[in-house]
């Protein structure tokens, strides 16, 4: 067997050895006496605790030579315990009295005194494990054997417990009377009473010094508890006394993180509080009450707050609502809305609560001054943006002449969302050259866009400010629409022309096919200014009406639809209904009146290679999300459109 060598013993592993090593505490290096003289002003229970802090203090307080030190502390115990008889040490005596355990009956482990110190029975005496006193009783609270009760420890007179069944004035534990009951040589008179004159005789005097011992015991633990209840409601009535001389709220008093010390350290130790006690923490409580006073006034402010917040909120969802419902309403973003005068007022007001927030905002007064601060915001951002298109202190001359801002080609872009440097440059291929990917892929917003828009940061704990100089003329989509009207012989400046356009352009079936798309793109007039951001120079084309229905409808909103959360949503996108435009060049159309337009005629299941090969490609039907995929990999679309999908619905199926 090979020899194992030895490590070698350093000067560096003996100091880590010393290190690592815990050293002995200056408490438990104490001499003996002066350990005593220290304990000398503790209670019994203190003692215990410290015996049982350290296998050192253990062997020490449990040896003989400690028993002064018990003795002393008995003898101080308000009020005095009694000497423990022969068969207990010193440190079992105090564990016997002061331990906690198990209740006799239900299990639970409690820190309470035995009810019975000769028959060491401990039982729940409070809250909802009270009825363990009754289920004991029932148990063991009566039994027919008397005779035996001569000899037999039992339930101490001045035990505290129910009487509701109590038969006897002995109580005895029927475990242990039960099998000298049925021993068959104590069934004869003679020789039973010869076994209970043996039995008395035997146990007499240690049956007398149990009882006797558990009887000072049991008056001990009662005038012990009366005492511990009279300290507590004395250090609760001066507690109370305090906090009125001090003009303080009781309960906060109490929760005080320095009287709440004091006070529970007060009735551990079973000892009344002093003036001389307040007096130390009397400081520290005013400014720890201080604290909480402020503290809980600062959460009701913001309390306040957030529900007339919540209630501005709703407001504003209720005119949000209205926009939707087609009505011409110019809105704000949130943020910008809870800054309007009247609104940041009413939250500045500590006066207001939300419920009379939630009454005022269903005045009409109420609600003409929260339309009277929009509409002065309106004209200041009508300004603004006008500045912004070019038209510098624009101010309108006729009443029915159309604002800048409301043409046809008043488009904006966001700097921050299209990546466009904050200086304002009116130059957009300057612009684009600067980071072309990203631009093209930006949405083209009008001015009541631009004035509600948010910015979708990947931060959503960032805060974005809105500012009408993040935003910048939009001018490749201003080029397009402005093509747009020239072929349709429309005048930009015309009253009408927002009406014209919206009923020729706007207006189902959508007429404008983008000629610089692989696919047969078709348009509106407003998607087109966003898919004009795709193409260096995007050529189109107006088609006749009867043309444009020929063309699968275009679903609007289907984007939209897709950025919802939901298990509604979830199950809709997954649904392989979905197909791509540009890569059905020529789609296959039923052309039968009662079919709907959007229904593709799967009889023919191939379709052109583009791709230069022989075989063909078959028609292949996408879920949301794969649809996404593809038309980002094979088109590199990365921000979709509603008109690169198309939608196969069933006959005679409606909806998405």
């Amino acid at each position: 067997m090979p020899k194992t060598r030895k490590k070698r013993k350093t000067r560096a592993t003996d100091l880590a050895l010393q290190l690592s090593s815990p050293k002995r505490d200056l408490f438990s290096q104490l001499p003996l006496e002066m350990l005593a003289e220290i304990l000398r002003f503790t209670s019994t229970k203190d003692i215990l605790a410290v015996a049982r802090t350290s296998s050192h203090f253990c062997n020490t307080l449990v040896s003989t030579q400690s028993n002064r030190i018990w003795s002393l502390a008995r003898a101080r115990f308000n009020p005095p315990l009694p000497d423990p008889t022969p068969n207990f040490t010193e440190a079992s005596f105090a564990a016997y009295i002061f331990d906690g355990g198990p209740c006799e009956q239900c299990g639970k482990y409690i820190d309470e005194f035995y009810i019975s110190f000769s028959l060491r029975v401990r039982l729940c005496s409070s809250g909802r494990y009270s009825s363990c006193i009754y289920a004991w009783m029932v148990s063991y609270g009566i039994t027919s054997v008397i005779p035996v009760c001569l000899w037999q420890i039992y339930l101490e007179s001045g035990a505290k417990v129910i009487m509701d069944y109590r038969t006897l004035d002995m109580f005895l534990m029927w475990d242990e009377l039960e099998p000298i009951g049925k021993d068959p040589y104590c069934r004869s008179e003679e020789k039973r009473m010869l076994v209970y004159k043996q039995i008395l005789t035997k146990n007499e005097k240690q049956k007398k010094k149990i009882m006797d011992l558990s009887e000072q015991l049991v008056q001990w633990s009662g005038k012990f508890v009366n005492r511990r209840n009279e300290v507590k409601e004395a250090n609760q009535n001066r507690a109370r006394l305090f906090a009125n001389e001090e003009g303080w709220d009781f309960i906060r008093l109490k929760n005080s993180p320095t009287f709440k010390t004091l006070i529970d350290q007060k009735n551990i130790m079973i000892e009344k509080i002093t003036d001389h006690d307040l007096d130390v923490v009397r400081d520290n409580v005013r400014d720890e009450i201080r604290e909480m006073v402020a503290k809980k006034e600062r959460a009701m402010r913001e309390e306040n707050h957030r529900r007339k917040r919540k209630a501005f909120e709703l407001e504003y969802r209720k005119r949000w609502k209205l926009r939707h419902e087609g009505k011409d309403v110019v809105l704000p973003t949130l943020s910008v809305f809870l800054t309007l005068p009247h609104i940041d007022q009413w939250q500045k007001e500590t006066g207001i609560t939300g419920n009379d927030m939630d009454h005022k905002l269903k005045q009409k007064l109420t609600q003409k001054e929260i339309d009277d601060d929009l509409s002065k915001w309106e004209e200041k951002m009508r300004a603004e943006f006008a500045e912004i298109l070019g038209a510098q202190g624009y101010v309108p001359t006729d009443v029915n002449e159309i604002h800048q801002v409301d043409k046809c080609t008043a488009l904006f872009l966001c700097s921050k969302c299209a990546h466009i440097p904050a200086e304002r440059s009116t130059n957009f291929e300057m612009i684009t050259s600067q980071n072309e990917n990203l631009d093209a892929h930006a949405t083209s917003l009008t001015f009541k866009d631009a004035c509600s828009h948010t910015c979708h940061s990947k931060y959503p704990n960032k805060k974005e400010d809105w500012c009408s100089k993040n935003f910048v003329p939009d001018n490749k989509a201003i080029s397009i629409a402005r093509r747009c009207l020239a072929l349709l012989d429309i005048e930009e400046d015309a009253s009408d022309s927002v009406s014209k356009i919206n009923s020729i352009l706007n207006a189902e079936p959508p007429r404008i096919l983008c000629k610089s798309c692989d696919g047969e793109i078709v348009l509106s007039f407003d998607a087109m200014h966003t898919h004009s951001h795709r193409h260096e120079d995007m050529t189109f084309e107006i088609l006749e009406t009867n043309e444009a229905q020929k063309m699968p409808l275009v679903v609007w909103g289907l984007c939209n639809k897709s950025k919802l959360r939901g298990r509604m949503y979830d199950q809709w996108k997954n649904k392989k209904k979905f197909n791509c435009r540009h890569c059905l060049k020529s789609p296959y159309i039923n052309s039968q009146s009662d079919m709907d337009a959007t229904t593709i005629n799967h009889t023919p299941e191939v379709l052109p290679n583009k791709q230069g090969g022989k075989e063909h490609l078959k028609l292949k039907l996408m879920t949301f999300d794969g649809i996404t995929c593809h038309l980002k990999e094979k088109h590199g679309i990365l921000k979709l459109g509603d008109e690169d999908i198309i939608v196969v619905r069933a006959q005679g199926e409606k909806g998405i």
